[in-house]
């Protein structure tokens, strides 16, 4: 059997190897773990408690199996770099284990907000976010040795399921909680962001706060695997904002589209086409500082193609004809009205002779 730095070693020794690092970890991970409890219960730690914790992961990680080295003499064996085979296989193990004690840690929390929804949920699902990425930041400071040695070895090598001990954290919330919560989270968003939208205040730190959570869940699983230029290049061309896109954007877009597009109906029902462009571009106004305040920049290119889509597009049929009725009637105000802010996107539906007006 060859082992991870690609030594033959025998079955026994290799054996030996395993059931060592196996009871020892679990020696370890067993007062370990109740500083890890600590950290992700989000009381506060001393600076010497978390300097404890980081000198037992350095500890256990750089210890030199010796029980080892007594089966490899004994099978008459090839001398062999005892740190670093020993290593390799903790390395694995501990990282195993972390990846076990978060998982459990997010299911736990899912559970614990699972029966909520609304308001409620953003509230709670906020709280718990922003306390994870608290208590995940120092954790992974505790194993910043695990960081900068197994784990850097294994992304050097491509290896796939293997991640910096925080970016593990956040896949961890986002496969075990996220893709659990995603829908119902995601329809309290757009249902506060309707009601602002109908005039009733809102929370908007919350809304913040949960909309940066899907930006933040973005990362890419597969990046790390990347093994030459033409792969990496792949990979740092791919969307960042994956989640974000299809878990808010796209549905963020939609109800929009839906509701704009009820409202410019019922208006021009009642309403003349100049008041329809005043209430245009008061709406405007109000998406663009939305896109500033809490929802992501990269969603403002496709959310003013959809406002254009239903606010002009749909009706160019009719901007045309009262358009004709307003030059007729020399209404030089309402006409600058109508283009003003809007007049780029109404540019490639006036005639040369209108866009004059736009200069």
């Amino acid at each position: 059997m060859a082992g991870m730095n690609g030594i033959h070693r025998s079955p026994i020794v290799a054996g030996a190897l395993e059931a060592e690092a196996s009871r020892n970890l679990d020696e370890f991970w067993s007062k370990f773990s109740e500083g890890l409890n600590t950290v992700y219960s989000g009381q506060r730690m001393s600076h010497e408690i978390y300097v404890s914790l980081y000198c037992e992961v350095y500890n256990y990680c750089t210890r030199v199996n010796t029980n080892a080295d007594q089966h490899h003499e004994h099978h008459n064996m090839q001398p062999r770099n005892d740190y670093e085979d020993w290593f390799d296989l903790t390395g694995m193990m501990m990282y195993k284990k972390l990846e076990n004690y978060i998982r459990n840690h997010v299911i736990a929390k899912k559970e614990a907000m699972a029966s909520f929804r609304g308001e409620e949920l953003l509230v709670r699902y906020h709280k718990e976010w922003v306390n994870f990425c608290f208590s995940s930041k120092a954790m992974n400071g505790i194993f910043d040795y695990l960081n900068r040695n197994w784990i850097k070895r294994e992304l050097r090598k491509g290896r796939r399921g293997v991640y910096t001990t925080f970016t593990l954290a956040l896949m961890m919330w986002r496969q075990s909680l996220f893709m659990e919560l995603k829908d119902y989270v995601t329809d309290a968003l757009l249902d506060l962001i309707q009601r602002e939208r109908d005039g009733i205040e809102i929370n908007t730190t919350i809304i913040k706060g949960v909309i940066e959570s899907y930006v933040d869940l973005s990362i890419d699983e597969y990046e790390p695997s990347a093994r030459n230029t033409a792969i990496k290049r792949n990979a740092n061309s791919r969307d960042k904002l994956r989640v974000y896109r299809e878990h808010f954007e796209d549905r963020f877009i939609k109800k929009t589209e839906e509701y704009y597009s009820a409202e410019a109906s019922n208006f021009l029902q009642n309403g003349s086409v100049v008041e329809y462009m005043k209430k245009v571009e008061k709406r405007l106004d109000e998406e663009q500082n939305r896109c500033g305040n809490y929802i992501n920049k990269a969603t403002q290119i496709p959310l003013a193609k959809a406002l254009e889509k239903v606010f002009i597009q749909s009706r160019l049929e009719l901007f045309q004809n009262e358009l004709g009725g307003l030059l007729g009637q020399h209404k030089d105000e309402d006409l600058a009205r109508m283009y003003k802010d809007l007049c780029e996107k109404f540019r490639s539906h006036c005639s040369d002779t209108d866009k004059d007006i736009c200069q």
